[in-house]
């Protein structure tokens, strides 16, 4: 992790990262390590069992962002699949909009008819979330209708570190 990190932190100008987002697979395979328990003996007894917190203390002495677990899975064609594969290492920044990344919204068909009917004043007013009650007569009925446009845009995408196979 600090040979990762380093290179993590010569890739972007001398920025060290916030966090190491990983699998819990490979937090248990570093709590779990040999060459991690050494760290932690003393008196020539080594310890059986260390903690998360612990390992994050002696990586952040060595200037290394904590571990931190996302084992999130999400459907991708009807499959349960992971969003950080089970063996890999993911470095991130510390959250910075005008550097990293933003959240945009976009125009909304809904706001483009709400705009011809003059609710809006100009295209820039228009929202990128629009919430309206609909009515209808025959039969009688009211009911809710949300559309939105948004999406995640990463601006620098060398600021994301992965590191694949750290685990077999």
């Amino acid at each position: 992790l600090m040979t990762m990190h380093t290179d993590y932190k010569a890739a972007n100008g001398g920025m060290p990262a916030a966090y190491v987002l990983t699998s819990t697979e490979v937090i248990n395979a570093v709590l779990s390590a040999t060459s991690t328990k050494s760290w932690f003996a003393m008196n020539g007894v080594t310890p059986e069992l260390i903690t998360l917190d612990a390992v994050n203390t002696l990586l952040g002495r060595f200037g290394v962002p904590p571990l931190v677990a996302n084992d999130t899975l999400v459907s991708v064609n009807g499959v349960a699949t992971r969003v950080i594969p089970r063996t890999q290492v993911t470095f991130l920044p510390q959250p910075n909009v005008a550097t990293f990344g933003e959240t945009t919204f976009g125009i909304t068909a809904e706001a483009l008819e709400l705009l011809s009917s003059n609710a809006f004043e100009s295209v820039a007013a228009a929202p990128g979330l629009v919430g309206l009650n609909m009515k209808t007569f025959d039969p009688v009925s009211v009911w809710t209708k949300v559309a939105g446009l948004v999406l995640p845009v990463i601006k620098d995408a060398a600021k994301i570190g992965v590191r694949s196979g750290v685990i077999a």
